[in-house]
């Protein structure tokens, strides 16, 4: 069996010294990064965050313009296209007014006879 002696009181004393020498070079540091990092990691969300709602606008915009272009296309080729269908018609009608144009075939020969 063992007997408490003196040397409870210096292996306790050790521990405490252990403990605030661990404490002063260990964990107060490493708690330290962990706040800074915290901090960081922190600052770091907030700029996504930002970019993110930045990029939604921008997407946003984007898809407001091409929505703008698309309708001017459409309009523009709507457009065009009656221009044309308007000069089909009257080019026909000016066809059908026009006396048949004269034959540039020659005349037949009439020498064999």
């Amino acid at each position: 069996m063992v007997l408490p002696d003196k040397t409870i009181f210096i292996q306790g004393a050790n521990f405490l010294i252990t403990i605030f020498v661990l404490n002063v070079l260990l964990i107060k540091p490493i708690r330290e990064i962990i706040k800074k990092r915290k901090g960081l990691m922190a600052d770091q969300l907030e700029k996504i965050e930002g970019f993110n709602g930045s990029a939604a606008k921008k997407v946003e915009d984007y898809e407001t313009q091409l929505a703008a272009a698309r309708k001017e296309a459409n309009e523009l080729r709507a457009a065009k296209k009656d221009e044309g269908t308007a000069e089909e018609q009257a080019l026909l009608s000016e066809a059908g007014k026009e006396p048949p144009a004269p034959s540039r075939l020659p005349a037949p020969n009439q020498d064999a006879g």
